[in-house]
């Protein structure tokens, strides 16, 4: 009972920057070519730095994991995946321990290679997304304090190639621009083909807790998931749950 006793709204300003290794239980179901869902679990490193006063709360951070799994009902198709996300956020302090602003994921990066498929065999989906995010801080006792957010995703900008099927991105296929000469339609970097889905076209949220022990250690645990729809009932939904350890190499405090 003296733990909770001790709960206060976390004030003050801290400096961290951190290195950070976890798992990744990825999951993913496109229902316009199969109501299967791929699911895997990979490692998670990730490196971050965060500022935070009473007025803001800034932060970076770049994560990346890998996945090696099987075609559910099979044992020899092979899904190799890898994802990379870097992100940067600023939040203004409404009051201490509560924060408000947005998050930009700078980079969203998944693609997907699935043996068995032939030339649909990769699937990637690259995005920079725009969140409106909150914080709520709050120490408990001398040693620990925690951290929740919720991230509610309001814009992106993405361009993918959809699974079980050839290679191209998705907006040229609706335009009946498909073409395998056309590198801007191929490639997951290429502009060309960028399509733009705020809140009404697309469901994004992630939501965060952390918990801090002393100056030097964390552990954070987050789920998100993205789901659209561009074919009306036929739903692609990306989800995921993390579990991160974290060592602060620099914790500076006033």
């Amino acid at each position: 009972m003296a733990f909770f006793s001790t709960w206060t709204l976390l004030q003050g300003q801290y400096t961290r920057a951190y290195v950070g290794l976890g798992a990744n239980l990825d999951a993913f179901q496109d229902t316009r070519f199969s109501d299967l869902q791929l699911t895997a679990v990979g490692p998670l490193p990730e490196l971050g730095f965060r500022y935070v006063d009473d007025r803001s709360f800034i932060l970076f951070a770049a994560s990346g994991s890998a996945f090696l799994s099987t075609q559910p009902g099979t044992t020899e198709d092979q899904i190799t995946s890898l994802s990379i996300n870097t992100r940067a956020g600023y939040l203004y302090g409404l009051m201490p321990g509560l924060y408000l602003g947005g998050t930009w994921d700078i980079f969203d990066y998944v693609t997907r290679n699935q043996d068995g498929l032939n030339n649909g065999s990769s699937f990637y989906h690259t995005a920079s997304d725009i969140f409106a995010s909150g914080k709520y801080l709050i120490r408990a006792g001398e040693n620990w304090s925690f951290e929740f957010g919720l991230d509610l995703g309001l814009l992106s900008f993405t361009k993918y190639a959809p699974s079980f099927t050839a290679n191209l991105d998705q907006k040229a296929i609706d335009k009946g621009e498909a073409s395998f000469q056309d590198e801007s339609v191929r490639s997951p970097f290429q502009l060309k083909y960028i399509n733009t889905k705020p809140i009404g076209k697309q469901l994004y949220i992630r939501t965060h807790a952390e918990l801090f022990f002393r100056r030097r250690w964390s552990a954070a645990y987050q789920w998100k998931m993205r789901t659209f729809s561009d074919q009306k009932g036929y739903p692609v939904t990306m989800a995921g749950h993390s579990l991160t350890l974290k060592i602060h190499f620099i914790s500076r405090s006033k």
